[in-house]
């Protein structure tokens, strides 16, 4: 309960308590592949920088989802995936190990709901910024005509099939039969 009721930091009304960032640890730790041994000092001062960033970042995406939730594209499916998301990763650690942490099942699937429309809204932005990258484009490059160019390659020598040089006895590489040259040259036509 201790961990549930208090209040690490909070932008603007959103309140963001203890139980909430010892979950973001677990994720950036599992995530991460941290490896226990390997933390020191200056490690864990930058796994603390990194993750209250990573958790200020999520609440602000998530109050503006909240704001643009109208011009958002979630699904119930995504929504329901978030729940089944939620069991399993509280399945995979276990209640009794999250309990250690105050960390509830019900903390666990808030976290995967809100993930849900930060997502939406980092989508949305980079949507956004592929249109506008696009308009600006088609304006800069409208007097200018593009091509395609494909290029093919019909070797005239042999390879095995992992792409290895089949070699003649004295070292050189052996080369093509005449009905092979054939077959590569209407190859080479057809494409």
């Amino acid at each position: 309960e201790e961990a549930k009721n208090t209040v690490v930091f909070t932008i603007e009304e959103e309140e963001v308590t203890l139980d909430e960032m010892y979950l973001y640890y677990i994720q950036y730790l599992f995530n991460n592949k941290v490896n226990p041994e390997a933390m020191n000092d200056t490690n864990k001062k930058d796994l603390d920088s990194k993750v209250v960033s990573q958790m200020m970042v999520d609440t602000v995406e998530y109050l503006l989802a909240l704001q643009m939730e109208d011009e958002l594209e979630i699904s119930d499916e995504e929504l329901e995936q978030s729940k089944v998301s939620a069991k399993n990763f509280y399945t995979f650690f276990g209640e009794d190990s999250l309990e250690n942490f105050g960390v509830d099942k019900e903390t666990v699937e808030e976290l995967f709901r809100k993930q849900v429309y930060v997502t939406a809204v980092t989508n949305k932005a980079v949507a956004d910024l592929a249109e506008s990258n696009l308009e600006q484009y088609k304006e800069e490059y409208k007097d200018m005509n593009f091509h395609s160019i494909t290029y093919a390659l019909f070797p005239s020598a042999k390879y095995t099939e992992k792409k290895k040089k089949v070699l003649n006895e004295d070292g050189s590489q052996k080369a093509l039969s005449e009905s092979e040259m054939k077959e590569q040259l209407e190859k080479a036509k057809e494409l």
